[in-house]
């Protein structure tokens, strides 16, 4: 795979510019104080079905680096890594256990030249990072592990309409049982057993995803996995705040919500301790939708003309979310009090191409 890198910001502004440019209004400076960049984030492009997709890859991390409780991240949504590990060949448990980044194009350790370009894995070249399980001697002297386990992902909850379209599988040893992947619990993709040091991938899997990936490697088998290919249908359109702010638009408002209504009474979770930030004060559940999204500065503030323009647009036009799982996330944010994560996925997905005018 390319190794992504940084956007520089003169293009990067402009980018989020045009986003916004179906509103006519310039996009509202990013809340950067509270933001922390994904470890990995694969590129996204849209499919010939006008669905969108985006590779989940382990680009970003040093080589041995832990991937376990890494911040990933696809569609601007926050994913979690867990895994763990077989205690033996045969018989023995599961036992929690690092996942780690191990880079193909590296010469060490020594022991692991099936994972290794200049090994017995040429065809790892276009991989760079793959993702591992640590063997129980130590990943310097020996790599991935031996006894094979499960690594999970988790967290693609709060988006609708997700597939997972494709795996690359590393190193399927013939005399070993087969690696597998699992969405939500169920098997969408088995290895094929093609030898010491080859890479496979499994495309087409068109895999209804909900919560969970789980990448197995079974008891006694070694190996890794790179590229999961994850698509939503659908989505892609978005309206800022403001868009929804102006009069001239207020004709785009769906019927469900009114200017007049108040906060609260749409994100039940808003109670009296959602004190506005500076240079705005008071309660942001007293507010009224519109009050809302003309709200100024960073924290409290921008969630909350987020969550209205995410509200508006969900309920509107071909948004990456429901209008209940825009109210699922924003309850969740108010209460606990944590609310750069849900602002910025919202906002990148306000910040997509409105179709209104």
């Amino acid at each position: 795979m390319t190794r992504i890198s940084r956007i520089p910001m003169a293009l990067a502004l402009f980018g989020l510019a045009f986003l916004a440019g179906c509103d006519g209004v310039p996009t509202e400076p990013v809340d950067n104080g509270a933001m922390t960049e994904p470890a990995s984030l694969g590129s996204n492009f849209a499919a010939a079905d006008g669905a969108r997709c985006a590779t989940i890859d382990f680009e970003g991390f040093d080589h041995g680096a832990s991937i376990d409780g890494a911040v990933l991240s696809v569609f601007s949504t926050t994913l979690t890594v867990s895994s763990e590990r077989w205690t033996a060949d045969t018989g023995g448990s599961l036992v929690s256990h690092p996942a780690k980044a191990f880079d193909t194009d590296s010469t060490v350790p020594t022991e692991d030249k099936d994972l290794q370009v200049t090994g017995l894995c040429s065809a790892c070249a276009p991989l760079d990072n793959i993702i591992i399980i640590e063997d129980p001697l130590g990943f310097a002297t020996d790599g991935d592990s031996r006894f094979g386990g499960e690594i999970t992902i988790t967290g693609f909850g709060p988006l609708a309409g997700l597939t997972l379209e494709s795996v690359t599988f590393v190193d399927t040893d013939d005399d070993e049982t087969p690696a597998y992947v699992q969405v939500d619990g169920g098997t969408v993709a088995t290895a094929s057993l093609t030898g010491d040091g080859t890479v496979e991938v499994k495309s087409g899997l068109a895999a209804s995803l909900t919560n969970t990936i789980k990448l197995v490697l079974p008891q006694g088998t070694s190996g890794g996995f790179d590229n999961l290919e994850v698509c939503q249908a659908g989505g892609g359109e978005g309206c800022t705040p403001g868009y929804w702010k102006q009069p001239h638009h207020f004709d785009s408002w769906p019927s469900a919500y009114n200017t007049g209504d108040t906060f609260g009474s749409v994100f039940a979770a808003c109670g009296g301790g959602d004190s506005l930030q500076r240079p705005e004060s008071g309660s942001i559940c007293n507010k009224t939708l519109l009050q809302a999204l003309k709200l100024r500065g960073g924290g409290l503030n921008a969630l909350g003309r987020h969550a209205v323009a995410a509200l508006l647009s969900s309920s509107t036009v071909s948004y990456d979310l429901t209008p209940g799982q825009v109210i699922d996330a924003v309850n969740g944010a108010l209460t606990s009090n944590s609310y750069s994560s849900t602002k910025n996925m919202l906002a990148d997905f306000n910040e997509q191409n409105c179709p209104l005018n």
